[in-house]
């Protein structure tokens, strides 16, 4: 019986070709997991939230004990269909970035496990255009528009109504365009503000990364927000210079 155990051991003993080893999906997410936190190397917060858009996307497909060959172009065509009726008001960013996490944990599992399949998320992930009616004033020809004076000037009211925290957080996006994982990932020691021009490092700590190379950079601060920023520091304990700015 080709299916024992034993008669697998015999064949390779013998020289011969043994039986291929398929994965699940469970196990195939869980190699692509274990390789890419190897590579990418994210905070343990970021690796947990890219472990649960992983297997998001993953439940979504099918079963986790489903074997990973069982998915083919047909039915990953059929899928794609299902997310996009079922959500049409996402960006078509959105949906490929969901679609580019399936296509990278089939790769890696094509790659690991030596299979013979071919990824069926190959070539999927392009623009898809979605009836108008269906769309966001945000997704509308998949492009983010700038916020309108009125609408910065709403935003910067809303600002006032919060806790310290998020509110600086907010001016500091609105001043410099910055992520927001940026400003909030600052300790009290990327604070400049002994110089003739105040400014702000941002640069990779212990508590975030920065989106690539290009983010590390210096930015100055001014008006309002400076006068915010330092009340704020001198109502903080700074002994600590690694501390959070923000905890």
């Amino acid at each position: 019986d080709e299916s024992n155990p034993w008669y697998q051991a015999y064949n390779l003993l013998t020289g011969e070709e043994g039986l291929s080893m398929i994965p699940t999906l469970q196990e195939a997410t869980e190699t692509y997991l274990t390789i890419n936190a190897e590579d990418k190397k994210r905070t343990p917060h970021n690796q947990k939230k890219h472990e649960g858009k992983a297997y998001r996307a993953i439940r979504a497909l099918a079963p986790l004990d489903t074997p990973i060959t069982e998915i083919n172009r047909q039915k990953a065509r059929r899928h794609k269909d299902a997310l996009m009726a079922a959500n049409p008001t996402w960006a078509d960013d959105t949906l490929s970035r969901g679609i580019n996490t399936l296509s990278a944990i089939f790769n890696s599992a094509i790659k690991e496990y030596e299979l013979s399949m071919t990824n069926p998320w190959a070539g999927l992930t392009g623009t898809v255009r979605k009836n108008d009616d269906d769309l966001t004033s945000e997704d509308r020809d998949n492009k983010r528009r700038p916020m309108t004076p009125d609408e910065i000037a709403t935003y910067k009211g809303h600002l006032l109504n919060i806790n310290p925290q998020a509110s600086l957080i907010g001016q500091l996006m609105i001043q410099i365009g910055c992520r927001t994982m940026e400003p909030a990932g600052l300790l009290i020691r990327d604070l400049k503000f002994d110089t003739n021009v105040p400014y702000i490092e941002f640069r990779y700590n212990r508590i975030r990364t920065l989106k690539n190379k290009n983010s590390v950079r210096d930015v100055p601060v001014i008006g309002d927000l400076l006068d915010s920023l330092r009340a704020y520091v001198s109502s903080i304990d700074t002994a600590n210079p690694d501390a959070p700015l923000f905890p």
